[in-house]
């Protein structure tokens, strides 16, 4: 992440990144998102064949199927999720 640059856009909806998180360089919407999905072992399914577009901002609600595709395609880690206070200290989860 250069700063000089501007912020990174989020690999999931291109919004303004904050950092990795579970490997990837996301916004905290899509942060929260991905973590609420894993933790609750959400199963989505898609109306469309998964030909949404959930890549912008705006339309990254509109389907959550998507979305969660988009978070994997990303490379965000579902192993990075971890019931444990300080997940940080899994040192594992911030090599990308």
């Amino acid at each position: 992440m250069d700063p000089s640059n501007g912020p990174e856009p989020c690999v999931v909806c291109g919004d303004n990144a904050t950092g990795f998180h579970y490997r990837a360089m996301t916004c905290e919407g899509c942060k929260g998102f991905f973590r609420r999905s894993v933790q609750k072992k959400l199963e989505y399914t898609c109306k469309f064949n998964g030909r949404c577009s959930v890549a912008d901002k705006q339309n990254r609600n509109s389907c959550q199927k998507c979305r969660f595709d988009r978070c994997i395609k990303g490379g965000m880690a579902r192993d990075c999720e971890f019931s444990a206070p300080f997940p940080l200290l899994h040192t594992s989860c911030l090599l990308a």
